[in-house]
């Protein structure tokens, strides 16, 4: 769909590549096909913005695959997808370290916006992937 109808098929693809990252990094398991979603623009179909990810302790997997069989919270398979949503070799590193960087600061961001450490503690696993990265 997205590069026969999209209106930034690369912008697109890259960005869904991000998200499938972002996604092992938090462990979104509720990453469903109806959490997807398009917006119609002039020049055709846009991938809308995120939306409905939650992160999941005991999640081991994600719902949709990464690839064609292996749905598993592994960066390395991440990485070897990027040639089939056309990242530019130079891009992939720089936007793991951009995702991986990001969800490492989850614990900031949570204390910031008032959560306490009793609910950081129980959702910590959730975030296990991007902290034992060494991005």
């Amino acid at each position: 769909m997205i590069l026969q109808q999209g209106a930034q098929a690369a912008a697109d693809l890259e960005q869904l590549w991000r998200r499938i990252a972002f996604f092992v990094c938090v462990s979104n398991t509720d990453d469903h096909l109806r959490n997807h979603g398009f917006m119609l623009a002039r020049t055709g179909w846009a991938l809308a913005p995120a939306y409905d990810m939650n992160p999941d302790p005991n999640g081991e997997g994600l719902k949709l695959n990464i690839s064609e069989s292996d749905n598993a919270q592994d960066l390395e398979l991440v990485l070897e997808m990027a040639p089939y949503y056309h990242v530019k070799k130079a891009r992939v590193k720089a936007i793991l370290k951009e995702v991986v960087g990001a969800v490492k600061t989850w614990r900031e961001v949570a204390s910031v916006t008032g959560i306490s450490r009793a609910s950081q503690h129980q959702v910590e696993r959730a975030f296990r992937v991007a902290e034992e990265r060494g991005c």
